[in-house]
């Protein structure tokens, strides 16, 4: 049925009303327009501006600008919503009342890969300005809270710079935590204390420590041997008091000294007990011995454990657990940090070999000068 117009007079600049314009229908069951799609009004009372097809009490297709507030007890848009040109908060939504309350922003996306809320900063110049920003003031309510029934609830960054900032100013409690119902799996302390409820999994293998270069010029890196002196680090072994060897992929690192990786320039990992790959010259069999090679230049060499004498033991780095019949340079995997009593004792069995070598050689000395002496003295046809 067609839209009965409602006819106005036109004035050349403006119109006033002291009153009320009411517009009425002769068909209740008719809608009634202004200007085709301008203002339209459906038979059951609901709104329409630019449409006439309206889908809610107002239905407004195409921009609409407030100047001041818009109050809503319940409001639901499609497409894009608000935006701000001036200085100040372009959306504030207040939830009355106290107890069990509804959602202040419920947002439903049914679209196959649009996002429910995306907050875009551009030119913003003010490093403690936010894109979103949540807000707990009293009460125990959670400020964020991501359900995922399918899929994944988290944070993902497509660019450089800090996915996820967590910031308390009064340094007291838990800073971060991560629960499976009320078990507490992950925490993060403010004073940076970390909890877990299980084990930390990942592919490093070795547990290290940054140590810092004696000589900063000096080139070192991952796989390297080096010698600590006075708790600094150097492939020239003269005088080390230890034999470790630059991590390549830690499990664990200590001794870290800042956030910044600016504040460890001129520091190495360095791996003080688990598996690291070595730098070895020449052949190596699983289980033999990893000392220095003795050329300052970071390389390592294998020795049996056939051969390990009581002098080897402070430079023994630790043990093959691979074999490779390479001579030249090349990786090995070397389980770090070797019980040096157990170094001993390998030691302690090839002396006790020689012991019973020598005893071995000594009866038969003693058969030699026995025959010697009867020879000496006739006895032996």
């Amino acid at each position: 049925m067609a839209p009965c117009a409602a006819e106005l007079a036109t004035p050349t600049k403006s119109a006033s009303f002291g009153g009320t314009l009411n517009l009425n229908a002769p068909d209740i069951n008719q809608p009634v327009a202004i200007d085709g799609d301008t203002l339209y009004v459906d038979p059951i009372g609901r709104v329409g501006v630019g449409t006439i097809s309206p889908d809610a009490l107002l239905h407004v297709a195409g921009n609409a600008e407030l100047d001041n507030q818009l109050a809503a007890g319940h409001a639901t848009f499609n497409g894009q919503v608000f935006g701000g040109t001036a200085v100040g908060t372009v959306i504030t939504v207040t939830q009355p009342g106290t107890g069990s309350q509804g959602n202040g922003v419920h947002v439903t996306n049914s679209t196959a890969g649009g996002d429910g809320v995306r907050v875009i900063m551009n030119g913003n110049t003010n490093g403690s300005a936010a894109g979103f920003s949540a807000l707990v003031s009293s009460g125990n309510g959670r400020a964020v809270e991501a359900i995922a029934t399918t899929g994944l609830a988290g944070f993902f960054q497509s660019q450089s710079g800090t996915v996820m900032d967590v910031n308390r100013t009064d340094n007291a409690g838990t800073l971060f935590q991560a629960r499976n119902g009320s078990d507490i799996e992950f925490r993060v302390d403010s004073d940076g204390n970390v909890y877990c409820d299980d084990s930390f999994i990942n592919t490093g293998a070795d547990y290290a420590e940054w140590l810092e270069r004696a000589d900063y010029s000096e080139e070192i890196g991952p796989a390297d041997v080096v010698g600590v002196r006075g708790g600094k680090i150097s492939m020239d072994l003269e005088g080390a008091e230890q034999i470790l060897v630059v991590s390549t992929a830690p499990a664990l690192v200590g001794n870290a000294l800042g956030a910044e990786s600016s504040e460890r320039d001129g520091f190495e990992q360095i791996a003080f007990i688990g598996q690291a790959p070595v730098k070895m010259r020449g052949p190596v069999q699983s289980g033999d011995f990893v000392l220095p090679s003795g050329r300052n230049d970071g390389t390592a060499r294998a020795l049996a454990p056939s051969e390990l004498k009581a002098e080897d033991l402070p430079q023994v780095l630790g043990r093959a657990w691979e074999s490779s019949e390479a001579e030249g340079l090349h990786l090995v995997n070397v389980v770090i940090g070797v019980d040096q009593a157990a170094a001993a004792a390998v030691v302690i069995d090839n002396l006790q070999g020689e012991v019973k070598r020598l005893a071995h050689l000594d009866q038969r000395l003693a058969h030699l000068e026995t025959a010697v002496a009867d020879l000496t003295a006739g006895t032996i046809d």
